[in-house]
This record gives structure tokens, sequence and C-alpha cells, in this order.
């Protein structure tokens, strides 16, 4: 006999359950878009709208990453396909000079591709360097994941880093999901974990600091 079938209550209860968790992490993630938008860190698409479920673009990560930073400067803006006017220019060319996010290539940025979850945990991680964080990791962060051992080579410091901290947490089924995009409000998430261990960094070092 199929399980299920003898366990129809039990079935209802586990999607409702599954339901009710998803809904709360579309709201926590609703939450959150709007701090980063009241500190003027991740803004709205147009139109009045923050656009949530939409992927996050390379440029315009640059763009939020250097509002945090106050980075965006008079730096040269070396790639051929980032048009001098367009508004994530100057961030495109703090990122590029910090090492934050890089190019695709010499030339070539693509600021318009989206970013998968492995992309965002190396470039909050590069960041974490520049800001001069503590970003050592044991090596064993990604095992507890059933599809860890799927990271790119590239990626599993960064991803590492962040799984240590709690910036980036495992979906359902204790999956990482390296290769997919994030979308605009998981990035918002995760920004807010990144300002949390920002502000505990600072925290400690004023203690430490103390006669």
């Amino acid at each position: 006999m199929n399980f299920w079938k003898e366990h129809s209550q039990l079935r209802i209860i586990l999607m409702l359950i599954t339901f009710v968790l998803g809904m709360i992490l579309i709201v926590r993630g609703w939450m959150m878009t709007g701090q980063m938008a009241g500190l003027g860190l991740v803004n709205g698409v147009g139109g009045n709208r923050f656009n949530h479920q939409g992927d996050m673009k390379r440029g315009d990560l640059a763009v939020i990453l250097a509002r945090l930073s106050n980075g965006a400067g008079d730096y040269p803006l070396t790639f051929t396909d980032v048009p001098a006017g367009k508004y994530y220019a100057g961030s495109i060319a703090w990122a590029a000079k910090t090492g934050v996010v890089t190019g695709r290539s010499d030339e070539l940025f693509m600021p318009e591709d989206t970013i998968t979850r492995a992309e965002l945990a190396v470039m909050l991680y590069r960041y974490a360097k520049l800001l001069k964080l503590d970003t050592a990791t044991s090596g064993g962060e990604l095992s507890a994941f059933a599809d860890g051992g799927s990271v790119a080579d590239w990626a599993a410091e960064g991803m590492s880093w962040c799984v240590k901290n709690g910036i980036l947490q495992g979906k359902n089924g204790g999956i990482l999901d390296p290769r997919t995009n994030v979308t605009r409000a998981e990035v918002s998430v995760m920004l807010q974990r990144f300002i949390n261990l920002m502000k505990q960094a600072q925290t400690k070092e004023s203690i430490r600091g103390r006669p």
C-alpha cells in the first residue's frame, strides 16, 4: 500500500507546515527589504515596486555594496560593456578596483547578468576581506549539506565563510542550491545578516580597545 494513501492526514499536515514556513520566509524577506530600502541600500525598480522575487543583477549588487561602504568614487571604468552614464557605472568601477566584484573578463563586466547564491557568497566574502573581518573557515562547513560537494572550487571558501557566519543558510532538504539565482529579497536578508556581523565585529573591537 502507498504510504501517503494510508496517512493522508499526515500528508495534509506536512503540506500546511511547508506552506506556513514558506510564507514566513517570504514575509521575513519583505521585512528585510523594507529595512534595506530604509537605509538607502536597496532601492525599488520603479513604479513604486520593489520586486521582491526578481533576480538580483551584478550591476545592482555593485551599487548596493558601494553604498554600504560609501565607496563609489572617481575610479577608472575599464569595462567596455558599462556605459559611463549608467547609474551603476561608478559603483562598478569601485567594486572592480577593490576586487569585491570582478568582471567576467578584463573587458566585460556583464552588469545585467543575474547572480547565483554561490556568486553572492563569494562577493560578500571578498567584501568581508576588504573590511578586514575575520574570514577564517574550518573547511568543513559545507559537509553538512547534501549538495555541499557540488560547490565549485572558486566558490567553496566564500560559501564556507557565509555558512559559518550564518549569512547563507540551507534550503528545504538540507541543500545549499549554489547555482540558483538569488532574488532581491534573499539579497536583503543576507545583507542584513552581514551588517549584523559587522556590528558584532565593531563591538568586539571597541571592547578590546578599552583600557
